[in-house]
């Protein structure tokens, strides 16, 4: 590249006169020096951005590798559920939940979603806590519509 640079300024400019050119030495020096260390910097700046990065990814793997059998397990435990969106009685769903497990005698919404899911993350155990506290409360809310009769389960609506 410095040979076809060169030969394309001798065919522009004609050849160079040496006693010109001694005198800016060092300023042509330094250009390529600059040169040399701009090239320099830009590489190693790419290279530790890329190490960064990798780290990054593999710190955010490591998560995801460790939340996601919990997630399965929730999306799993939550779609058999799904079922009892059909039943329209507050007796119906809470005998559904309680032959699930839930909702029976000394036990709270906390106890039975952690047992049901040990793996899973505070958080997504709190969504789906929440989610099934929210149908046993849309279930009460119908059955005082509808005067049905009580439920044999546990859990008081919040």
């Amino acid at each position: 590249m410095l040979t076809a640079t060169i030969a394309a300024a001798l065919g522009i400019f004609g050849p160079f006169d040496l006693e010109k050119i001694k005198g800016w030495q060092t300023l042509i020096a330094a250009g390529v020096a600059g040169i040399g260390v701009v090239l320099t910097a830009t590489v190693a700046v790419r290279n530790v951005t890329r190490q960064i990065r990798i780290g990054i990814l593999g710190r955010e793997e490591d998560r995801i590798e460790r939340e996601l059998p919990g997630l399965r397990n929730a999306r799993y435990f939550c779609s058999g559920f799904l079922i009892h969106r059909v039943t329209k009685s507050f007796y119906g769903i809470t005998n559904a939940l309680a032959d699930e497990g839930f909702g029976v005698k000394e036990s709270t919404p906390q106890k039975d979603v952690l047992n049901a899911l040990p793996n899973t993350d505070q958080a997504t155990r709190q969504i789906v806590e929440t989610r099934l506290q929210s149908c046993f409360r849309l279930a009460y809310q119908s059955r005082l519509q509808s005067n049905a009769i009580p439920h044999g389960g546990n859990w008081k609506p919040e």
